[in-house]
């Protein structure tokens, strides 16, 4: 195919490859996340803002921003005013599972995220450490609430604490990845149960004619 692009003097962003090549993401999710990555570090993100800037409405945008939550691409934090739901704090994370130094101030932060989307295999580890940190139980259960995925988070914990935070014969790298795939395995658990529930409830039914024809 032919291609005509501009010189990249200003007015342009860099983004990271990878989000292209992400074949769980949607066409929608990945070019949502390409303008979010536009946008100014200053820049108020939620989804009433996004309606304002985009075709889509806020029903689309939110469904959106859903998927890139559950591929790890954004966080969102529940702000409370005492027993009231005043909002969400947005983080938006161009690479997944990077660990980024804390206390950078924004200037180093873009720094980080330039050497980042520039270094391959794991040249990174060379440079700056991949440290994973242990989380809270308050943390874990504050991430399942906010996924409503009833995993209990002292389970959680205690399981993984037990095992030394391994994952196989690998250090765990994301909790929240982990949390993500209990998810996964207990939807499967769950299908399985009701599958059986059902099966259960037809034998019984099949014996009960039976029965009954007698």
């Amino acid at each position: 195919m032919e291609v005509i692009r501009v010189i990249k003097s200003k007015d342009y962003t860099t983004v990271c490859n990878r989000i292209y090549k992400n074949k769980n993401l949607s066409l929608k999710a990945k070019g949502l996340l390409s303008l979010i990555l536009s946008l100014s570090t200053h820049w108020n993100l939620s989804v009433a803002g996004l309606s304002k800037i985009c075709k889509e409405g806020k029903s689309s945008i939110a469904s959106t921003i859903n998927e890139l939550i559950s591929n790890g691409y954004i966080e969102r934090k529940m702000i409370r005013d005492g027993n009231r739901i005043a909002g969400y704090q947005y983080t938006v994370f161009e690479n997944p599972g990077f660990v980024y130094p804390e206390n950078q101030d924004t200037e180093n932060q873009q720094q980080y995220n330039t050497i980042n989307n520039k270094v391959k295999n794991n040249k990174i580890l060379k440079e700056y450490s991949l440290r994973f940190k242990k989380p809270e139980i308050s943390e874990i259960r504050e991430y399942c609430t906010e996924r409503n995925n009833n995993i209990n988070a002292e389970t959680f914990f205690n399981y993984y604490e037990s095992k030394g935070w391994m994952i196989g014969k690998n250090k765990m790298k994301d909790w929240k990845a982990s949390i993500r795939t209990w998810e996964q395995r207990t939807q499967k658990k769950d299908g399985m149960s009701q599958i059986h529930k059902h099966i259960s409830t037809n034998l019984k039914a099949k014996e009960l004619l039976k029965k009954a024809r007698k």
